[in-house]
């Protein structure tokens, strides 16, 4: 059972093991939000983890649409193993025609515009896919 939650500053902490104590990662504003509804925060970016998204040799089809090959790259530069979460806006809607299953990914459908990809990478870790 969800509660109501005033806007405001939500503050995140996270257990630190190795000095008993509490370590702040991140906070980020929200608006007032009705009991049992699903609340997003932002906490900031990695800076050590870097994830770059190309679209290149795009053919049109009849109807004014086009198809393209997507590279996406993402890459841990962390000295430990890290879950990798990307978002990628899908403005074709649902147009795409990727094989996910073949990437190791872990792919979810949020909406039909928005495709969440996440994964753990290890401690250097780089890999490329590619789709077309």
């Amino acid at each position: 059972m969800g509660v109501p939650l005033p806007k405001g500053i939500v503050r995140v902490f996270k257990a630190d093991k190795a000095y008993n104590s509490l370590e702040f990662i991140g906070e980020d504003s929200i608006d007032h939000t009705p009991k049992d509804e699903k609340v997003t925060l932002n906490t900031g970016n990695a800076f050590d983890i870097s994830a770059n998204k190309e679209a290149k040799n795009f053919r049109s089809f009849s109807n004014g649409g086009y198809f393209a090959d997507l590279n996406l790259t993402i890459w841990n530069h962390k000295t430990i193993d890290a879950e990798v979460v990307v978002e990628l806006t899908n403005y074709g809607r649902d147009n795409n025609q990727f094989d996910w299953k073949t990437t190791g990914l872990n792919v979810e459908k949020v909406n039909a515009g928005l495709l969440r990809i996440s994964r753990v990478f290890k401690a250097n870790e780089k890999m490329s896919y590619i789709w077309s």
